[in-house]
C-alpha cells in the first residue's frame, strides 16, 4: 500500500508543477497587456499634446466652423451651442466664427426667436458674436421692434449700452439723450465711431435723431450723476474720436460747433481742449482760431483758470500766428502770459512787437513789459557767456601748463589788461571784482564804457542789429563775439522798443 501511495504521489506532483506554470503564464500575460495599456494611453496623451501644440490657423478654424454654423441657419435651436462653444473658444476660433457671423444672421432673420432669446440672455464670453449678428441685420435697414425690445431687455438686466449701438436709429430722441452719458463711459472707439454714424443719418427714410452740430455740442455738455460718473479722460476720448470723424463732424461742423459753444456762459470744461485738438487736425483753421481768441481776451478769459490754461497751450501751437493776439492783452495780463509760454517764444515775440509788420499797436505799459523780458534774456545771454569764458580760461590754462612740461621749458604768460583778448579782459576783470570785492557801481561804468565803444564801432561798421536779434545771434556765436554783443545790446536797449512812425502816428 505504501509503495502504492508513493506511486500515485509522484502521479500528482507533475499535475501540481504543471498548474503553478499555468498561473505564472496567465500573471505574464496581465502584465503585458498592462504595460500595453499603458503604453497606448501615453501615446494618446503625445498626440494630444502635440496637436495642442500646433497652432490653429483662423483659416482652419473658418473651414471647421463653416458646416456647423450652415446647419444652424436651417435648425436654429443649435446656436445655443455655438454661442456657448464661443465663449470657450481661443483667439483663432473665435475669428473663424466671425467670417461667418453676417452670413447667419441674414439667414435666421432678425425676429428668429431664438436669436432673440440669446441677445436677452447670452451666454458668456457670446457677446461680441451676437453684436456682429446685429450690425449685420441692421446695416443701412431699420430694426424690428422684436429686436430692439430684445437689446433693450438685455439693457435692463446687465446696464450694458454696447447692443443697443445697432438699433439706436429705432429707439426714441429722449432714450437716446439720456444715454448718451452712458454710451461715452461704456463703448470703445471703434463702437462710438460706428454710434456717431448712426444717430447722425436716417435710416429707412426716418429723419435722423441728432443733427452733427447737436450731437458735438451734446458731447461737451456730458455731465456726471450721481448714478453714473464720466470721468474727464472718457469724455475726451469720445470727443477726440468724433473730433477725427471728418465723415461725420466735417469742419464746417466743427466751426459751427465752436461758437454755439462760445456763447454758453460758463464755457464747457473741454472747450478750449477741443479748440486746440481742431487746430492741429486742420491748420487752415488758424484765422478762425485767432478771431476767437480775440473775442475770448473780451471776455476776460483769464478769469477761468483752465480755460485760460487751454489759452495759453492754444497761442503756443499757433505761434507765432498768436503774437498778435497775445500783444492785445492788458499789460499785467500780458506778463503772466509770458511767464506761463516756452521762453523760445520771448524772442520772436519781441523781435515782432518791435518790427513794422506788427499790426497792434503797442502802447507804454506793454513796452515796459516787452522790456522787462528783454532784460531777462540778456541777463540768461551775460550769464551763458561768462560761464564760457570761464570754461574756456581754464582750458585755455590747463592746455598751456602741460605744453610747458611736455616741452621741458617754461611759458611765461603776459599779464595785465595790455595782453589779453576781449574776452579775457572781462573775464579777467570778473574775477578781479569778485576777489576785491569792488561796489556794483564799478562794474556798471565798465559796462556803460564797454557800449560807448560798442556805439562808436557801430558808427563806423554796417548798421547794427536790434537788441533783440543780437541776443539771438549771440546764441548762435562763439564765446569770442558774445561780450561784443553785449556791448551793441546795452547801447541798443532803449531804442528796442521804440514805435515806428505809422504807430506812433496810431
Amino acid at each position: 500500500q505504501e509503495a502504492v501511495e508513493d506511486e500515485q504521489q509522484q502521479q500528482q506532483q507533475p499535475s501540481a508543477l504543471a498548474e503553478v506554470e499555468q498561473d505564472q503564464q496567465q500573471e505574464d500575460q496581465q502584465q503585458q497587456q498592462q504595460q500595453q495599456e499603458v503604453g497606448t494611453a501615453q501615446q494618446v496623451h503625445q498626440q494630444q499634446q502635440q496637436a495642442q501644440e500646433v497652432p490653429l490657423s483662423v483659416d482652419v478654424a473658418a473651414q471647421h466652423c463653416m458646416l456647423y454654423m450652415s446647419v444652424c441657419a436651417v435648425k436654429s435651436e443649435l446656436m445655443t451651442v455655438l454661442m456657448e462653444t464661443y465663449g470657450k473658444a481661443g483667439a483663432e476660433a473665435r475669428a473663424g466664427m466671425d467670417r461667418y457671423a453676417a452670413s447667419l444672421a441674414k439667414a435666421v432673420g432678425p425676429t428668429n426667436s431664438t436669436l432673440l432669446n440669446l441677445i436677452r440672455a447670452p451666454p458668456e464670453g457670446s457677446k461680441p458674436l451676437l453684436l456682429l449678428m446685429l450690425q449685420a441685420l441692421t446695416d443701412n435697414t431699420k430694426p424690428p421692434q422684436e429686436l430692439v425690445a430684445a437689446c433693450v431687455a438685455f439693457y435692463t438686466a446687465r446696464k450694458d449700452v454696447s447692443l443697443l449701438v445697432p438699433v439706436t436709429p429705432a429707439m426714441p430722441k429722449s432714450d437716446i439723450t439720456k444715454l448718451l452719458p452712458q454710451f461715452v463711459a461704456q463703448l470703445s472707439k471703434q463702437q462710438l465711431r460706428v454710434l456717431y454714424r448712426k444717430l447722425t443719418s436716417g435710416v429707412g427714410g426716418d429723419q435722423q435723431h441728432f443733427k452733427s452740430t447737436e450731437l458735438l455740442v451734446a458731447l461737451h455738455q456730458i455731465k456726471s450723476t450721481a448714478a453714473l460718473r464720466v470721468t474727464t479722460k472718457q469724455q475726451t476720448a469720445a470727443l477726440d474720436v468724433a473730433l477725427h470723424a471728418p465723415e461725420v463732424f466735417p469742419v464746417a461742423v466743427v466751426v459751427q460747433t465752436i461758437r454755439r459753444l462760445e456763447s454758453m456762459s460758463p464755457l464747457p470744461q473741454l472747450f478750449m481742449r477741443s479748440v486746440i485738438t481742431a487746430l492741429q487736425i486742420t491748420p487752415k483753421l488758424t484765422d478762425t482760431v485767432m478771431e476767437l481768441l480775440r473775442r475770448l481776451i473780451q471776455k476776460q478769459i483769464w478769469l477761468n483758470d483752465k480755460q485760460w490754461q487751454g489759452f495759453i497751450i492754444c497761442c503756443d501751437k499757433a505761434a507765432p500766428a498768436s503774437y498778435p493776439v497775445l500783444l492785445q492783452l492788458p499789460s499785467n495780463i500780458l506778463e503772466q502770459a509770458m511767464e506761463k509760454l516756452p521762453q523760445r517764444h520771448w524772442h520772436p515775440l519781441l523781435k515782432y512787437a518791435s518790427s513794422k509788420e506788427c499790426t497792434v499797436p503797442v502802447y507804454g505799459p506793454t513796452k515796459e513789459v516787452m522790456n522787462l523780458f528783454l532784460e531777462r534774456l540778456q541777463k540768461q545771454q551775460a550769464e551763458r557767456a561768462a560761464a564760457a569764458g570761464i570754461t574756456s580760461g581754464v582750458t585755455a590754462g590747463a592746455s598751456t601748463a602741460a605744453a610747458s612740461a611736455a616741452g621741458g621749458r617754461s611759458v611765461v604768460k603776459a599779464k595785465g589788461p595790455a595782453a589779453a583778448g576781449p574776452k579775457s579782459k572781462h573775464v579777467a576783470a570778473a574775477a578781479a571784482d569778485k576777489a576785491s570785492g569792488k561796489p556794483e557801481a564799478d562794474k556798471l561804468a565798465r559796462s556803460s564804457s564797454s557800449a560807448s565803444r560798442a556805439g562808436s564801432s557801430k558808427a563806423e561798421g554796417p548798421a547794427a542789429l536790434p537788441a533783440t536779434a543780437a541776443v539771438a545771434g549771440a546764441a548762435d556765436n562763439g564765446p569770442q563775439q558774445q561780450q561784443q554783443q553785449q556791448g551793441e545790446q546795452a547801447g541798443a536797449e532803449t531804442l528796442t522798443m521804440s514805435p515806428s512812425a505809422d504807430q506812433e502816428q496810431q
